[in-house]
């Protein structure tokens, strides 16, 4: 069932769906051996997410999606649902996200269950904004899709843009044209943010970089009948601390060592506070 689908079911019943936050946990982590469990502060990697789920208002059942009976365990310790193992065959290495979310949502709606918004957090950015996480899943109400980005190094003097007849020029060859190699710059910018982040092309007006979609938050909307790529938002994760993505030993070393010396300046879930 593709969104649009989903749209129609949730439209056909919306007094009874439900908002649903899934974390996504394969067991065969290669990097580091049980990642998604390994302690972080005290307490497993996976209940920091868990517990931002917990926090936020308005979510009706917060879902681990695991091949992994022990992650599984785990997970439920923490007060998140563990309803079904996920098959080997959308569990290995190179298996898509979007083959898991589509197998949660496939097993919720055989169950019964009409969604309204379905919101997706990697279990590996374990600090996020209470604040910001809430106003993502506030926006999921109004919007088919909401995520998250960051800006990172990129070189722009590689840029092209494509001429009226259909070749590609680079833009600092084609500023040449007009004087103006910023106002170039910034054209094509609003057009990349336009096409691949459409509602976030006011961020044109700030530094220009390269931009990258992150596990931070992955919100999909189920509300009405617009288009499933054309009614879409991004917020930017600027805070250094916020955008730790961890997938090695050093991004562990890093996380403990922002737990035990730094302030967030913002309030995360942390996984003592939500319980067991």
């Amino acid at each position: 069932m593709n969104i649009a689908a989903r749209k129609q079911r949730y439209l056909a019943n919306p007094d009874g769906a439900i908002t649903v936050v899934h974390i996504p946990a394969r067991g065969g982590s290669t990097r580091v051996p049980r990642k998604n469990i390994h302690l972080l502060g005290g307490a497993p990697l996976i209940a920091y997410s868990i517990c931002v789920a917990r926090s936020l208002r308005g979510v009706d059942r917060v879902i681990v999606n695991t091949d992994s009976e022990e992650i599984a365990e785990v997970a439920r310790a923490y007060g998140a649902e563990t309803p079904f193992l996920r098959p080997a065959e959308i569990s290995h290495e190179t298996a898509l996200l979007q083959d898991a979310q589509r197998y949660a949502m496939d097993w919720l709606e055989s169950c019964g269950a009409t969604l309204a918004g379905f919101v997706t957090l990697y279990p590996t950015s374990p600090f996020r904004s209470l604040a910001r996480t809430q106003a993502m899943l506030d926006e999921v109400r109004r919007r088919t899709l909401v995520g998250t980005m960051v800006r990172v190094p990129f070189q722009w003097g590689r840029v092209c843009r494509e001429r009226g007849d259909g070749m590609l020029e680079p833009i600092a060859q084609a500023a040449q044209h007009s004087g103006d190699l910023d106002a170039a710059m910034t054209e094509a910018y609003r057009t990349f943010l336009a096409q691949r982040f459409p509602g976030s092309e006011h961020l044109a007006a700030g530094r220009l970089a390269h931009i990258k979609r992150t596990g931070h938050f992955i919100g999909i909307g189920f509300h009405d009948e617009s288009p499933e790529d054309g009614d879409a938002c991004y917020f930017e994760i600027e805070h250094p601390l916020e955008r730790i993505d961890i997938d090695t030993d050093e991004d562990f070393a890093l996380a403990e060592e922002a737990l035990a010396r730094f302030d967030f300046g913002f309030h995360i879930a942390r996984p003592e506070e939500c319980g067991r």
